[in-house]
C-alpha cells in the first residue's frame, strides 16, 4: 500500500494543509504517518491532491525535456543534411565522408514498408512452407531441398 502523500516532502506536506493541522514537533515520517492517518478524510483529499499535482508537474517537466532533446537532435540532423547537400552541390563530398548514422533507426518509407510486407508474405505463403517426405530417410524436408517424383516413376524400384 502506498502512502497518500506520495513523493511530497515534509515541508510540502505542511504547506498543503491549513496551518496548525499538524504539530511542528513531528520531525520524521515515522512520527508523521500516524498523525496523518488520524486526520479527517477531507485533509487526506488535500494531501492526495497536492501529491498528484507534484507528480503531474514532474511528468510535464520530463515530457518537455524529452521534446526539447528530440527537437535539438532533429535540428542537428537537419543541419547536417543541409551541410551535406550544400557540399554535394559544390562537388566536395566524397563517398567516405557520407555519414550513415543519420539514417539509423529512421522509419521506413511507405514503399519500403509495402516491399517488406510483400517479402514476408512471399516467404511465408503455402508454396514457400511446403514440405515433402524423403523416401530414403523418411524425414520431412522443405519442398525446395529435393525433387518431387511420383513413387511409381522411381527407376529400379
Amino acid at each position: 500500500m502506498s502512502d497518500i502523500w506520495g513523493q511530497l516532502t515534509r515541508q510540502e506536506l505542511y504547506d498543503c494543509l491549513p496551518p496548525g493541522t499538524l504539530p511542528n514537533r513531528l520531525r520524521t515520517w515515522a512520527q508523521l504517518r500516524p498523525a496523518i492517518h488520524d486526520l479527517p478524510p477531507n485533509m487526506h483529499d488535500l494531501i492526495q491532491a497536492a501529491a498528484s499535482a507534484k507528480e503531474g508537474a514532474a511528468a510535464d517537466r520530463k515530457r518537455k525535456a524529452k521534446e526539447l532533446r528530440q527537437e535539438r537532435w532533429h535540428g542537428k540532423q537537419r543541419r547536417k543534411m543541409d551541410e551535406d547537400a550544400d557540399r554535394a552541390s559544390e562537388g566536395e563530398v566524397q563517398e567516405s565522408e557520407h555519414d550513415t548514422t543519420s539514417k539509423y533507426m529512421r522509419l521506413p518509407t511507405a514503399e519500403q514498408h509495402q516491399h517488406c510486407i510483400a517479402a514476408f508474405i512471399d516467404a511465408t505463403n503455402n508454396d514457400a512452407l511446403a514440405s515433402s517426405v524423403c523416401v530414403i530417410c523418411m524425414r520431412q524436408l522443405p519442398h525446395e531441398e529435393g525433387d518431387m517424383v511420383v513413387i511409381k516413376d522411381v527407376p529400379n524400384l
